[in-house]
């Protein structure tokens, strides 16, 4: 029996990305920033950091070892770790930082945390493209042309999940074919409420 396929999307639903990188905005301009403070898809601009501080501070991004020095969020080893008990899991994400480090320190991530093979990775800004039969993601407008592309693999209408992150949270126009979840124990509820193959996980 062919498994479902579970996509996740990396920064901002598995990784970390703002921690450091706030951090990385305190060192260079001094502004004493959270995650919470972030209010709008684009940082910098939440920051009011103007254009060429923010390509300063996206060079150093581009530093070898940046990279592999984003944190996973607590949780997101386990919570993959029992997707892959009954699915098929990719990795659908976009390439934040142009540079020949920033894709191969990410395949390097995703399989030393995950146990998730290059060949798993996917590394796109056309997400929609991808056929899965969830996609997990924290940029509404991804999700809404995911989901209108037309996949109908697994389902009629395919599990659009968007982690919620506080620069996400105006509504969208389709809310009723996204679903909003907070953690990732709301992740796996959805999932188990959609897939007849994922078994509660053992807490």
């Amino acid at each position: 029996m062919t498994k479902p396929v579970i996509a996740y999307d990396a920064d901002g639903v598995l990784l970390d990305f703002l921690t450091p990188a706030l951090h990385l905005v305190q060192e260079m301009t001094g502004i004493i920033a959270t995650p919470l403070n972030i209010h709008t898809w684009d940082m910098m601009e939440s920051l009011d950091i103007d254009s060429a501080m923010a390509d300063a501070i996206y060079r150093r991004m581009t530093e070898p070892g940046y990279s592999s020095r984003i944190p996973l969020y607590t949780g997101a080893a386990e919570h993959i770790e029992w997707v892959k008990t009954w699915a098929d899991v990719h990795i659908v994400t976009s390439p934040t930082i142009r540079s020949q480090h920033w894709a191969h320190e990410r395949d390097m991530t995703f399989a030393r945390e995950f146990g998730i093979g290059w060949r798993n990775v996917h590394h796109t800004d056309s997400k929609y493209l991808f056929d899965s039969d969830a996609l997990v993601e924290d940029k509404t407008s991804n999700l809404e042309k995911w989901t209108t592309w037309g996949w109908t693999r697994y389902r009629k209408h395919r599990c659009a999940l968007l982690f919620s992150q506080p620069y996400n949270e105006p509504k969208s126009p389709m809310e009723d074919r996204i679903v909003r979840v907070a953690d990732y124990n709301q992740v796996e509820r959805a999932l188990q409420h959609w897939f007849e193959e994922a078994q509660p996980r053992v807490q």
